[in-house]
């Protein structure tokens, strides 16, 4: 590798931010990774089969829908480069959907809940991706 950047080394301010560039990222996966499950269970009341098949379907659609956002990646030219334009682009709507999957009316009957906690869950998953 050649290049006016080879051989130099990261600063620790540099190294820093790098670090918590991928802080946010993190904290929404991690959040959704451990703590939805139980919320979905023990604060909106849903049934663990139904959370269960809300995990299944969304993790299944983005296994789809990564790929594609790959190919679609790798594919564009702009000049903020290839990945830019879609973190740019994606940070609000990822910080909504996520918040989304935390705000379910009280009043409303299991069955509305699930499909909410559904839509909402592949919503964060297009998203996220």
């Amino acid at each position: 590798m050649t290049g006016p950047h080879v051989g130099r080394e990261l600063s620790t301010t540099g190294k820093a931010g790098y670090g918590l560039g991928m802080s946010g990222l993190w904290l929404i996966f991690m959040t959704t990774a451990y703590y939805l499950f139980y919320y979905f269970t023990d604060v909106v009341g849903l049934d663990p089969r139904q959370v269960g098949t809300i995990f299944l379907v969304s993790l299944i659609w983005d296994g789809i829908t990564d790929p594609f956002m790959g190919w679609l990646a790798s594919r564009t030219k702009s000049k903020w480069g290839q990945y830019r334009p879609y973190i740019l682009l994606g940070t609000v709507p990822v910080a909504l959907s996520f918040i989304l999957l935390f705000f379910q009316p009280p009043e409303w009957a299991p069955g509305k809940l699930f499909t909410y906690g559904l839509i909402t869950a592949l919503l964060f998953r297009t998203l996220f991706t």
